[in-house]
């Protein structure tokens, strides 16, 4: 978490597969996110991903109205394809 607190923003997505993990082991965002805040982080989640491609989209496009911004994806997998379409709505903006 130390690492997410030098962020600016943070967007945390919801975990891949987690009815294959016991509740007790899988990634708690809501936690993250509060003690983030509690930090004087800006930071979120969603319910899906799609939801949260939605709230970043909002947040950070169009680029041209906004201040400049980096925005990195971490993730073991396709983060429910929306890398790609994060990225195709900011080449169009």
């Amino acid at each position: 978490m130390r690492a997410l607190a030098h962020a600016d923003e943070v967007y945390l997505g919801t975990v891949s597969r987690a009815d294959k993990l016991n509740a007790s082991e899988r990634f708690d965002a809501e936690a993250v996110v509060e003690h983030l805040q509690s930090q004087d982080v800006e930071a979120h989640t969603a319910p899906t991903n799609a939801d949260l491609l939605v709230k970043l989209q909002v947040a950070t496009l169009p680029a041209m109205n906004s201040r400049p911004r980096v925005v990195a994806f971490f993730t073991n997998g396709s983060f429910d394809g929306i890398i790609a379409q994060y990225a195709e709505s900011a080449r169009a903006d």
